[in-house]
């Protein structure tokens, strides 16, 4: 059969575009893979694998201070240092501010719950069960 006699039917597909196609296809595959090792490492290995990720996102946003740092004249040991103390006394001073707000709000819910207003919502919500389901005796849901 003549391919010039039926134009519309000629596939011209050299080797190039085959070799090409398969690398597209590799590539798919290789990346697939990929992603399924990271999700067994990510599920079966949770213990070992939240701190790495956890390690490499430290990394990833405590590097461009650091190298700031660097470009100011620290060595990276002091400029992590630095950054690491920075980071301490911010999570201390928010201690410090919130450690009265939740020790008073603690304070409030324990005398809350100690008063006659526990008591008095537990006898509510009987009253309401007793109102909505009649057929019970008045002693079934109180016990």
């Amino acid at each position: 059969m003549n391919n010039n006699n039926h134009p519309f039917f000629s596939l011209a597909i050299d080797r190039k575009s085959i070799r090409t196609a398969g690398k597209i296809f590799l590539l798919i595959f290789l990346f697939l893979i990929a992603l399924y090792v990271i999700w067994i490492a990510l599920t079966q290995f949770q213990s070992v694998s939240l701190p790495f990720l956890f390690s490499i996102l430290l990394t990833f946003l405590l590097d461009p201070p650091i190298c700031f740092l660097e470009r100011k004249g620290f060595t990276r040991l002091k400029a992590t240092f630095v950054i690491f103390l920075s980071i301490l006394l911010i999570i201390f001073i928010g201690i410090l501010l919130l450690f009265p707000v939740l020790t008073t709000q603690i304070q409030e819910i324990q005398t809350e719950l100690e008063g006659d207003v526990l008591q008095n919502r537990i006898s509510d919500i009987t009253h309401k069960i007793q109102d909505k389901l009649s057929f019970l005796k008045r002693g079934v849901v109180i016990d």
